[in-house]
This record gives structure tokens, C-alpha cells and sequence, in this order.
């Protein structure tokens, strides 16, 4: 808990600001652990149910990163948020395969692009991720079978 109210002191100006405003930290901090705990329980459902739950599956879950893209495409970058109105939590994940996603880093977004440092770095993991499956020819889910890390 300590890290988001570090989190949110630094990035306060941003709550202040914009679509958050007026927001305090700790209300911050108890939305964001409701949101986390929000997420986890989705994941938990389709984990529990299998690939269908009320409508919700990994591919109905994650959206592509750039939301201009609205066709699947081979190792397509990703993110998933809460279902909680004004939702400023992420997960991002490279789509490799239908339901099967390599989740490779999370983070809370305050805005509107992703021209911040923790930001920049969540894309920096997703190129490095998809180069890397590219790279050891990894493009679908039945090569996860022969990967040696």
C-alpha cells in the first residue's frame, strides 16, 4: 500500500487535474486496491469457468494498446483495465494466440497518452516482449510447448 500512496503523491498535480480532478490521495489509494481487486476477480471467474464467463473471455478482456486497430493481428500489443467507471489501472500483453495472452506489466494511467517514464516503459516491455517471440519464432499457442527459458 505504500508504494501507491508514493505513487500518488508524486504523480498528485495529475489527480488534480483533468478527468480525476479533485481526487485525494487516499481516495486514490482505496480506488485503485478496488480496482486491483475488481480485475483479479475477472481473471479469477474465467479461470474458474473456462474460456466464457457472462460474455467475458481473455479476448473480450483485452483490447488492442492502440485503439485505432479493431481487427486481431499476430502478436498484437494489449491492454486490460477494470470494469470500474473512471478506471485508471492496466495490464499489457502481447495477444499471442486466441484466449492466450503474455501479460507483461501493469501499470496505472493518469493520462490521456503514454509519453510518461512508467508509461514509455510498459511499451518499452511490450516491443521487447513480442521481438523476443518473433525472434525464437513463437507465434502461436502450441510453440509455448517447446519454449526453454
Amino acid at each position: 500500500m505504500e508504494f501507491l500512496y508514493s505513487f500518488f503523491r508524486e504523480h498528485e498535480g495529475r489527480l488534480k487535474s483533468g478527468y480525476y480532478k479533485g481526487i485525494s490521495i487516499q481516495d486514490a489509494v482505496r480506488a485503485t486496491r478496488y480496482e486491483a481487486q475488481e480485475l483479479r476477480n475477472v481473471f479469477l471467474d474465467i479461470a474458474r469457468k473456462g474460456l466464457v464467463v457472462e460474455d467475458t473471455n481473455l479476448d473480450t478482456l483485452f483490447l488492442p494498446l492502440d485503439s485505432r486497430v479493431y481487427r486481431m493481428q499476430e502478436l498484437q500489443k494489449n491492454k486490460a483495465r477494470g470494469r470500474v467507471k473512471k478506471r485508471w489501472l492496466r495490464l499489457y500483453a502481447i495477444r499471442f494466440d486466441r484466449h492466450c495472452y503474455v501479460i507483461t506489466g501493469g501499470a496505472i494511467k493518469l493520462t490521456q497518452d503514454m509519453s510518461v517514464p512508467h508509461l514509455e516503459e510498459e511499451l518499452e516491455k511490450l516491443e521487447r516482449t513480442r521481438e523476443f517471440l518473433i525472434r525464437h519464432d513463437l507465434l502461436c499457442q502450441s510453440d509455448f510447448a517447446y519454449l526453454e527459458i
